[in-house]
Order: structure tokens, then C-alpha cells, then sequence
């Protein structure tokens, strides 16, 4: 089912993304931001950001998070660094990681972003700080009507025609989450989604979120041993899915075998997992 929404959302994220299950993450480090609507913007009335949105919400909510005045121009000349700088073709899509990363340099590496599984936690305590999260969708010509009066109230959309990446906020006064887009002036720009996590069924919302953290600590060490995690990763999954073809009754003591192995590479995992949380101690 996952390629059905990778198709659709291509690239969306990058294996070298920090998981924020692994990154060891002070709850204190989520900023207490006083509430306010997120700056207007519409991506189409500029050639440089037409098919930019993953720089345009980021950018916007970079600006969001770090009580940064967004502009226009602040807006274009992104895009254009980008340009010049990381290989980006105007016009083009680009996948969120990618976009990130642009705008992190822009900054001066200030801070860094991490990806956040849909359904952890902590987003409750990102939202109730007046915090701001993105995803990306696809969506389609019934989600743009069902949108247009200010409230998504459908919790599946297909087939889909287009995909996007936007921003999430929470409405402290309507307590509700709604989307924020790059599209102002235009007929749902902004709009509850009250079955946001529904969506997430691998078809609409992708189920990793976007979110500006501090720039961490020992960053070069926080590299090396994230890929560590990531190989240990790769290899127990690989395991477990060769343990998965293994059902006939003379593989028995192969299906042991191979579990024993699983077990012992979680275990050298760990302590590569506690190396990381005490880089940022």
C-alpha cells in the first residue's frame, strides 16, 4: 500500500532525514510561539515558486518559528540561492528534504528539521505551543470543492491527480488543525481538517510530517552514528523479510536461527541508539 502514496509523492523524504525517534529530543526545545496566522503567500503569481512549494512552506514557516518577517522578496531570493547554489531548476518539483536543506543553508545552518511519524505523540504538544507542522498530499478536484468552504469533511480522496506540500496549524480559539496554503486569494486556502490522521490511509497525507528543531549539538557525530542506525535498519529488515518466506516445516530451526540473529543486531543497534541520545546531553 506505501506505493501507492510514494508514487504520487515522489521523494518525499530521504533516508538520511533525522527521525525524531531516534534524534534525542528535549520536549523543552519545542518553542512556546504566541499564536498568529502564517504569512500570506500565493506560489503561482511568481515564475521562481510556481512549482516551488517545498521551498515556499518552508520558508514560511522558517520564518513562522524564528519570528522572521516574510517577504516577497525574501521568498524569490531563496528560490533563486537555490538556484545558483544546489542545483535547482525553476519550475521543477523538488522533494521535501531537498527543500529543507535549501532553506536550512539560506539561514546559515541556524536550525535543523527533523521527520515525524503521524501518529507520535509529541505533535499533540507541537500544535498546543502554536507550533507549525507540513505535509505533503495528493489530492484531486473533489478534495479542492469539498475544501472551498473552509472545512476538508472527507477523510479519502481517489483517485488522486496532483500532489502538494503545505502547512498545519492549530486554531487555538476554533480548536482545530487547518491546512494554511501557499495559494492565497484562492477559494480554500485555508481550511480545518478535522480526520487529518484518517487521511493518512496511503492514499492522501503522507505519514511523516516536517518540523524546525534547534540546530543539535556534535552535528558530524550525530551523522555518522545516524547512518550506523540506519545500516543496522536495513539489514534487520531485509532479515525479517527473508523470515517471511520461510514457512515450511523443514525451515523451522532456519526461522530460529535467523530471529536469534535479529535480536542480537537490535541489541548492537541500541547501543549505537544511546551513543546518539548522549550527544545531546
Amino acid at each position: 500500500m506505501e506505493k501507492i502514496i510514494v508514487n504520487g509523492a515522489k521523494s518525499h523524504d530521504k533516508q538520511t532525514d533525522w527521525d525524531i525517534g531516534f534524534l534525542w529530543f528535549d520536549h523543552n526545545l519545542i518553542k512556546e510561539i504566541d499564536w498568529r496566522k502564517l504569512p500570506k503567500f500565493n506560489q503561482w503569481s511568481y515564475t521562481e515558486t510556481t512549482h516551488a512549494c517545498t521551498m515556499v512552506w518552508a520558508t514560511r514557516e522558517y520564518c513562522y518559528q524564528n519570528d522572521i518577517e516574510f517577504s516577497v522578496w525574501l521568498m524569490l531570493d531563496v528560490v533563486k540561492y537555490a538556484e545558483k547554489n544546489l542545483g535547482y531548476t525553476i519550475g521543477e518539483w523538488w522533494n521535501s528534504s531537498l527543500g529543507m536543506n535549501a532553506i536550512r543553508k539560506f539561514f546559515g545552518n541556524e536550525n535543523n528539521y527533523v521527520k515525524i511519524m503521524y501518529n507520535d505523540p509529541i505533535i499533540a504538544e507541537i500544535y498546543s505551543n502554536n507550533n507549525v507542522l507540513w505535509i505533503t498530499y495528493k489530492g484531486n478536484r473533489e478534495w479542492n470543492l469539498d475544501s472551498s468552504d473552509g472545512e476538508l469533511t472527507g477523510n479519502k480522496f481517489e483517485p488522486t491527480s496532483y500532489w502538494h506540500r503545505t502547512s498545519t496549524q492549530f486554531d487555538i480559539d476554533k480548536k482545530r488543525i487547518y491546512i494554511n496554503d501557499s495559494y492565497d486569494g484562492s477559494k480554500g486556502n485555508v481550511y480545518s481538517v478535522p480526520h487529518l490522521l484518517e487521511l493518512v490511509n496511503w492514499t492522501n497525507v503522507y505519514p511523516t510530517f516536517y518540523y524546525w528543531i534547534p540546530k543539535v549539538k556534535n552535528e558530524p557525530e550525530v551523522k555518522d552514528l545516524y547512518k550506523i542506525i540506519q545500516w543496522y535498519d536495513i539489514t534487520i529488515n531485509d532479515m525479517m523479510n527473508l523470515y517471511r518466506t520461510l514457512k515450511e516445516e523443514k525451515q523451522l530451526k532456519d526461522r530460529k536461527d535467523l530471529l536469534k540473529l535479529v535480536g542480537e543486531q537490535r541489541k548492537k543497534k541500541e547501543k549505537y541508539v544511546n551513543l546518539l541520545q548522549n550527544t545531546q546531553k
